[in-house]
């Protein structure tokens, strides 16, 4: 056994919020004070977070979040869709040869801001605006650069250059910031408090036509009517069940199946093999090909639902998920992540993002709302390929598991390699007896395209499989590389939740 990095854990005896940045869990934790009820909370952690990672998880993002309440659990689904005159023949007509990763064609309709309308309707009995308040003052303030801004900003310079408003908005009087600079992103809290005010004037009113009269100007194709006709979704959870354990998932286009169907793998694999230590070549050969064998549901049911024929849950329980062995790239993208939870068994968890840092490069003038990248999300062929009206597979997904003595929630960011990372934690706690601050500060791997693994020190012997299976690449430990898995346990019938936080970078807890 390494020597093991535990997450960092901190108790409350009435709620947490763990989000990706501390000033966001702070705003969360403030709100679950003054009215006790977490998708409060969420929302204003979420919104918050808008503020405080604009350029990786803002406004004109995406946000899906699951909601555990009542015993139930629901899912917020704000996945953006491709503009209506958004087509491949489009693309190819203007000399692309796949999708654009960045700019004004590079935009879905964003979807984060009527899920927050949904959630608030659903669950939330105090005014928008009051929950909004604290962040619109964060907002007035402006943001201060720090070191991972700071590299974000060197690394995507050319790409930022591209957008003067985008520029004005994350370069400090035209030149990259240094430590401490306050990043003036105008007009950003005025977005804010008419949001508050009316949610769907981001789709229909004053905001929605700045946006579509910018992105027109940049060389962009998103109508009026492709953001009127913009609704967020609740749906139904996927779920599985592994020794007494309700395991719940964002469904498609989310990525969350990933989560389930390699846990179901990795179960039937288990009963059939004998014991397999932890961190040894054999545990490695475990985890990744219960993962390879997963990713090939990519080409079968990833996609739009309303694209879908057959049934996602028929084919997670059929066990027929290891008979399409391909390989997939993952992508990388930028996102944040927090969970909410309290003492009275209520949870939320929630991942947004712009899915490429600074998103599509496009800052929308007069609202210092940037926009995302989502249709580099798509492919020109496959069941994944784009189509107007259509919205892509997407990395956003946060787990939920609940048994007869607890509920977990997970939420955090990894890009494309996110659903690795929650199934790494999961499978560690439930079938090889770790518990969840183990769990979550264990070396970590990530199965890469091809052959390639990469793995964090502590593995024993690993070098074994390198050349002979795979191509191995060791990482220290530990590794931002190796993202960030946050979790709140709610303790039940003891009066306590936990928060737990990855070692492996700054994040925000807030606990009372």
């Amino acid at each position: 056994m390494p020597k093991i990095i535990e997450a960092y854990t901190a108790y409350g005896t009435s709620g947490v919020v763990v989000a990706t940045n501390p000033t966001a869990s702070y705003i969360g934790l403030k709100i679950l004070e003054k009215t006790g009820n977490v998708v409060d909370a969420g929302i204003a952690t979420s919104l918050a977070l808008c503020v405080t990672e604009p350029h990786v998880a803002g406004l004109g993002g995406d946000l899906v979040a699951l909601v555990f309440k009542d015993n139930n659990v629901k899912v917020f689904m704000g996945v953006g869709k491709a503009p209506s005159k958004l087509t491949l023949e489009n693309l190819y007509s203007k000399g692309f040869t796949s999708v654009p990763r960045y700019g004004p064609l590079s935009i879905l309709v964003p979807g984060l801001v009527d899920t927050i309308r949904l959630l608030h309707k659903y669950y939330s009995k105090t005014s928008l605006q009051e929950i909004v308040s604290p962040i619109i003052d964060i907002a007035k303030r402006g943001l201060p650069a720090d070191k991972k801004l700071i590299e974000l900003v060197k690394t995507m310079h050319t790409h930022i250059s591209r957008d003067p408003q985008t520029v004005r908005a994350y370069m400090y009087r035209g030149s990259i910031p240094s430590i401490g600079d306050r990043l003036e992103i105008e007009f950003l809290d005025e977005s804010l408090k008419k949001i508050a005010e009316d949610p769907r004037s981001f789709y229909e009113g004053e905001i929605a036509e700045l946006i579509v009269k910018h992105v027109k100007r940049r060389g962009g194709v998103l109508e009026l009517e492709d953001l009127a006709s913009y609704y967020a979704k609740v749906v139904e959870p996927l779920k599985i069940t592994i020794d007494n354990k309700y395991i719940y998932e964002a469904p498609p286009p989310s990525r969350g199946v990933l989560v389930l169907a390699a846990t179901q793998v990795l179960s039937k694999t288990l009963s059939r093999s004998k014991t397999v230590e932890p961190y040894t070549p054999s545990f490695v050969e475990l985890l990744v090909e219960s993962y390879r064998k997963t990713i090939a549901i990519r080409e079968k049911i990833l996609t739009d639902p309303s694209k879908l024929d057959d049934s996602i849950e028929e084919i997670i329980s059929s066990g027929s998920i290891s008979n399409y062995l391909i390989d997939m790239h993952e992508k990388r993208h930028g996102s944040a992540g927090f969970i909410v939870a309290t003492v009275n068994g209520d949870l939320m968890v929630g991942t947004q993002s712009l899915y490429m840092p600074f998103g599509s490069g496009i800052t929308v003038r007069r609202t210092g709302i940037t926009l995302n990248a989502g249709v580099s999300l798509f492919d020109s062929t496959g069941i994944n390929r784009l189509e107007p009206g259509k919205s892509p597979i997407t990395v956003l997904s946060s787990p939920i598991i609940v048994d007869k003595n607890q509920v977990v929630g997970f939420s955090g960011r990894g890009g494309g390699f996110k659903q690795q990372f929650y199934y790494q934690v999961i499978v560690k706690n439930i079938f090889f007896g770790e518990d969840l601050p183990i769990a979550i500060g264990s070396p970590r791997l990530r199965y890469n395209s091809g052959l390639i693994v990469d793995v964090e020190e502590g593995y024993m012997d690993v070098v074994k499989l390198d050349t002979r299976k795979y191509h191995i690449h060791i990482y220290p430990y530990p590794s931002a590389e190796m993202g960030l898995v946050n979790a709140s346990r709610i303790l039940l019938g003891k009066g306590v939740v936990e928060a737990l936080a990855d070692p492996r970078d700054t994040i925000g807890v807030a606990v009372v």
